[in-house]
């Protein structure tokens, strides 16, 4: 019942409203404190409501409507505490189906990965996520926790001479005014919100083939300037998802996979979200100059390991708040 409670839940949201599927859309611009956007979740609800409680932190909301039964009411917003944030309409929605719009603004770290952070690369300035175990909440308000799988579609308005990436292909882009463009991404399979992802910054795209039986592109993505130090990653990736793919006898889950090198990370080295894999750069990257054998040996360990999560993590989620550590290595 905890969904309908006039006060926040302790610990965790229920299952009584339940999420359907995400839209997302959001303004990214590296060197900016903030960011801003909005997003759509579809829910059902087991029985009418006139409260919905969803997690959320740092988060500034501007906006809040829920529309159901055809009708569209707005949504006062009621505080949380650190870790959620209530949504109530005057009248009850009606069980069944719902729409919640939510329009918010939140805070760029530089000091923490935790939600969307900044990495500086010398001159160059990205934006990165990092939402493992449960600070998807920093982005925007959702129900952040594991047993939630649904399609997130993500849309990204950043700076015109920057590259952005997500989960999933991009389908479309389109220039917009003040020197800013419209990056569209396709669904995703049902993730959890842990798992979602996307990254903006002044990238270099390295294409390391196809792999698996449905030949996804592999990408190497890199900061600008260190393209060449992926060279090593280009060869192995591929090889090291085929092994995968022998070995679970499934194929590769997703769509694409992009293996990003970022600048900084804060207490991780990478992260398996689907599709986009993240990884601290001198962890992905060597020049091959002056390269050493330990190095690559430990990229083709980590990388197994963050490939193999792809299966058991990304495709097969546990419930609970966060999956025991894995390990997963190749002979």
């Amino acid at each position: 019942m905890l969904a309908w409670l006039p006060t926040p839940p302790k610990l965790r949201l229920g299952d009584e409203i339940r999420p359907v599927k995400y839209a997302v859309d959001l303004t990214l611009a590296p060197g900016m404190a903030g960011f801003s956007g909005a997003i759509d979740i579809d829910v059902t609800l087991a029985k009418p409501a006139s409260m919905i409680w969803l997690n959320a932190r740092e988060i500034a909301i501007t906006e809040a409507r829920a529309t159901a039964g055809g009708k569209t009411q707005a949504a006062t917003v009621e505080p949380g505490g650190e870790q959620f944030v209530g949504l109530r309409v005057p009248a009850a929605l009606p069980a069944g189906a719902a729409r919640l719009h939510i329009q918010c603004k939140g805070k760029i770290s530089d000091k923490s990965s935790a939600g969307i952070f900044s990495g500086r690369d010398g001159d160059n300035t990205c934006l990165v996520t990092q939402f493992e175990s449960i600070d998807a909440r920093r982005a925007y308000p959702c129900f952040d926790q594991p047993e939630f799988k649904t399609p997130w579609q993500v849309t990204l308005h950043v700076k015109k001479d920057q590259l952005a990436f997500s989960n999933t292909p991009q389908v479309s882009e389109s220039g917009e005014p003040n020197g800013m463009k419209k990056v569209v991404f396709a669904p995703t399979k049902p993730l959890p919100s842990y798992l979602v992802a996307f990254a903006v910054g002044p990238f270099e795209i390295v294409p390391a083939g196809t792999a698996g039986k449905n030949h996804v592109a592999v990408r190497i993505v890199t900061p600008k300037g260190k393209a060449y130090q992926a060279k090593y990653a280009a060869e192995v990736t591929g090889p090291i998802l085929d092994r995968l793919e022998n070995y679970f006898g499934i194929p590769y889950p997703y769509e694409k996979l992009d293996e990003a090198a970022i600048p900084l990370t804060f207490g991780f080295g990478a992260m398996e979200n689907a599709g986009l894999v993240t990884y601290a750069q001198d962890i992905i990257l060597g020049d091959p100059a002056i390269d050493t054998e330990r190095r690559r040996r430990g990229y083709a360990e980590d990388a197994a390991h963050e490939l193999a999560l792809q299966w058991f993590g990304d495709l097969v989620t546990t419930a609970c708040e966060r999956a025991a550590d894995r390990t997963f290595s190749i002979a």
